[in-house]
């Protein structure tokens, strides 16, 4: 009789074991998947923070109608300007705290301590026939001599970045979070 409660002791301390074994792993599984949805959520969160920046540079561009000193004005102290004599370029830098909040760009040349993201405005002059060459339409109606201003507005995640200012493109396409080109048609020089 004895050795009957034993076993049925031991059968039900196996039954225990295994339950808890069960529960165990089903709560690592759930605390993986929560873990990885959180990090979904702040990717989600940034990549639309990134777009709607990108579209509020873009309209600001658009209507500064590309001019650089119009754009510094609309942003005064919260963006500095980088002129790259080689290709005729101009980068506007801005950076973004965690919350996605302009911050304050000081005169030293070291990004800001608090910045979690930056975007780069980079604005050129080029050829209308080169901006919209592939727009077919168009072809006929510009004119040799007209002209355009481009910009390319790119938002980066600079949390890792270990240079000292990213005013350029990072070698690596995984700082970047959102791209975005956009034109201005100016038209003929003579105009």
């Amino acid at each position: 009789m004895n050795h009957e409660v034993h076993s049925r002791s031991s059968l039900f301390l196996m039954e225990m074991i295994i339950s808890i074994l069960f529960f165990s792993v089903a709560s690592a599984i759930c605390i993986q998947l929560f873990a990885n949805a959180h990090i979904i959520s702040d990717e989600s969160v940034n990549h639309n923070e990134a777009i709607v920046w990108s579209q509020n540079l873009a309209e600001t561009f658009y209507g500064a109608h590309g001019n650089t000193d119009q754009i510094m004005h609309v942003f005064k102290e919260h963006a500095v300007e980088v002129q790259d004599t080689v290709d005729e370029s101009t980068t506007i830098l801005f950076f973004f705290d965690k919350d996605w909040n302009l911050i304050e760009y000081p005169s030293g040349e070291t990004i800001p301590e608090q910045a979690q993201y930056e975007a780069l405005m980079t604005i050129s002059k080029k050829s209308a026939n080169d901006i919209y060459s592939d727009v077919s339409s168009y072809s006929s109606a510009i004119s040799e001599d007209s002209s355009a201003i481009a910009a390319n507005i790119v938002i980066l995640d600079i949390r890792l970045v270990t240079e000292q200012v990213v005013d350029s493109l990072p070698d690596s396409e995984d700082y970047i979070i959102y791209s975005l080109d956009t034109d201005y048609y100016l038209g003929r020089e003579d105009l």
